[in-house]
């Protein structure tokens, strides 16, 4: 809705090097006419870092064009996709290297420089939360195997909640001080 878009996505450049979205907007009429209903909405699992959003990922630049098949190296749009007759995406970039991007699609009329402005401002703020997302997700990764480890190993952990005074025990160590867990 902020770019008057048809629809949209943002994607992410995964570890195996493929675009992969972690945000779609697409017309339910792609979704109810054959178009991306198994995959919920969204792009195919693992888009190539080809085309237009390749482009911008590439050069780090943004890239709009109102006549999207001349700009789209050959490629055309995958199967099921909904028609493309105006394009917007901004690169997601930190420190010269690219981690994702911002693309819309189909405004009426087209997209325009200040469209483009518009979403190269709020990039930042993405980019942000995806950091803050990849973080989240690292930690978590991280207690889930710290936790094996510590079970594996039958070693007790506690930590003291430093705001409340509250110390939390795993189930390891409520075994090997002959505890039952507070319920």
């Amino acid at each position: 809705e902020l770019s008057a878009s048809a629809f949209g996505f943002i994607g992410q450049v995964a570890p195996d090097g493929l675009l992969r979205p972690i945000a779609a907007d697409y017309p339910a009429s792609s979704r109810s006419s054959g178009g991306y209903d198994k995959h919920d909405g969204r792009l195919p699992e693992g888009v190539s870092k080809k085309g237009i959003c390749g482009q911008a990922l590439q050069s780090g630049k943004s890239f709009r064009s109102n006549n999207p098949p001349v700009h789209n190296e050959g490629l055309g749009i995958p199967e099921g996709h909904p028609p493309v007759s105006a394009f917007l995406v901004v690169p997601l970039t930190h420190g010269g290297e690219a981690f994702g991007v911002i693309a819309v699609a189909n405004k009426q009329g087209g997209y325009d420089p200040q469209d483009r402005h518009s979403l190269e401002e709020m990039a930042p703020a993405v980019l942000e939360a995806l950091f803050y997302v990849r973080g989240k997700e690292m930690l978590e990764r991280k207690a889930e195997r710290l936790s094996l480890i510590a079970e594996a190993a039958e070693l007790g952990v506690w930590d003291l909640d430093f705001p409340t005074g509250k110390t939390i025990w795993n189930k390891q160590l409520y075994g090997l001080l002959g505890r039952e867990p507070d319920a």
